[in-house]
């Protein structure tokens, strides 16, 4: 039951996506769209930078802390990990607003109103991704979705349509506005609900609180934030490169396909959402055999449902994007396809990167992170300079396949567990057979 709750959660929330998208490309030129995009794109890397890992590792801790009776110590956790990342993303957003306004002009680069806005967003967005993750870990996966970019993207699009529809012109400036109101909405609705769950942060000091503390020391949390880093770089920072390697509009176009292609990876998010507390709570447990089979079964059930959304981008994708977006978008339908067919090896993979921080291996979830930026950053201008977006899609694609190799075998070496759809293989100790 609870999947298919979170599964609606996450169905509207990427629903939401792509209506942000398809209200930016009806109401704005895809210049426009691309400064938007590239905008969001800042802000959630600035947003990885301020959190620095501490919304991993807080799910990780606050999934074990709430499965006990005392609720001093959550609380106590709780209460830390809010404080660090508020001030992490302050520090953030002064340090990228005086280098995109002072530094910036100096190469060359325009100022626009828009980004300052999205880097002055830096500090709350953190608090919306905390509570994302909080959710997950008091038993709420079903409403973490609305608490990420997915769900912010879910109200923006609908106040700018709205606001577009009454006759209202709408700049790249209007619809980061409008973004803003929408995280901070996001912000309130978080604090509600955790407040009714009666986890809501106290007002005390975390040593006031009383239980054991939490260790949010660089040596934790670092791990955490390689990963969540290298996964910006590799799903969001190819807009930025296309955008300054080519064209804006090429940025808008890329980004398209890319929203759509997370079609093929919703399974994926949904049995991640509701199933990475379970795998720290079995990890602490040495129940590995029920972890291969969450993995076997989860990953088979994904490969069955993103075959078949690959196979509907293929017949009829281009008619899709026309429809969604106009007519203009028809040329991201090779990038699309490209995608698709990446985020199908990486869907259909199932849940390694998030089995892997769930049972303190996270550190090993780098290397093949490593691997796929290395591939992006040196694939990505050279390929999308020469065959524009789906140039791009390509180097994505091939990362993405790469990546999932080196992480099945982390994965096996660190917990001998080798499964995929249909299969599974568990050795009877993790270190040898």
């Amino acid at each position: 039951m609870r999947i298919f709750v979170t599964a609606i959660s996450k169905g509207v929330a990427a629903v939401g996506i792509l209506l942000l998208n398809a209200v930016l490309a009806r109401v704005m030129a895809a210049a426009d769209v691309g400064i938007f995009v590239m905008g969001l794109a800042l802000l959630v890397g600035l947003t990885t930078l301020a959190k620095g890992g501490l919304d991993t590792a807080a799910l990780r801790h606050l999934a074990i802390e709430y499965k006990r009776t005392d609720r001093r110590s959550y609380r106590a956790a709780e209460r830390a990990v809010y404080a660090r990342v508020l001030r992490f993303g302050v520090y953030t957003t002064a340090a990228a607003e005086i280098l995109y306004l002072l530094v910036a002009p100096a190469f060359g680069i325009a100022a626009e109103p828009a980004v300052t806005v999205f880097i002055a967003l830096v500090p709350l967005y953190t608090v919306v991704y905390l509570q994302g993750a909080q959710l997950k870990a008091v038993d709420l996966p079903q409403c973490a979705p609305l608490f990420e970019t997915a769900g912010v993207s879910t109200l923006a699009g609908v106040v700018i349509g709205v606001a577009h529809a009454v006759g209202n012109d709408v700049s790249p400036l209007a619809a980061v506005g409008a973004y803003a109101a929408c995280t901070a909405l996001t912000a309130g609705v978080g604090r509600a609900i955790l407040h009714r769950r009666g986890v809501a942060s106290s007002a005390r000091a975390p040593d006031a609180l009383g239980g054991a503390p939490i260790d949010l020391s660089w040596s934790v949390t670092r791990g955490y934030f390689y990963n969540s880093a290298l996964t910006w770089v590799i799903q969001w920072s190819v807009v930025l490169l296309v955008g300054a390697v080519m064209s804006r509009q090429e940025a808008a176009y890329y980004s398209i396909a890319h929203r759509m292609s997370y079609a093929v990876m919703f399974v994926l998010l949904v049995f991640t959402s509701v199933l990475s507390p379970l795998y720290a709570v079995l990890h602490e447990r040495r129940q590995r055999e029920e972890i291969g089979t969450l993995l076997r079964n989860s990953s088979t059930a994904i490969c069955l449902i993103a075959g078949a959304i690959v196979l509907l981008f293929f017949v009829y994708g281009d008619d899709l994007l026309v429809a969604l977006f106009g007519a203009d978008y028809v040329a991201a339908y090779a990038a699309l396809l490209i995608l698709s067919l990446g985020q199908f090896v990486n869907a259909s993979a199932g849940s390694n990167t998030a089995v892997l921080n769930m049972t303190g291996h996270q550190d090993t979830v780098k290397s093949a992170m490593i691997v796929a930026v290395v591939i992006i950053g040196g694939a990505t201008p050279w390929l999308g300079a020469a065959h524009g977006a789906a140039g791009a899609a390509a180097a994505v694609a091939t990362a993405l396949i790469c990546q999932n190799i080196v992480l099945s075998f982390h994965v096996y070496r660190k917990l001998g567990i080798l499964y995929g759809p249909f299969y599974l293989r568990v050795r009877k100790s993790p270190t040898a057979e």
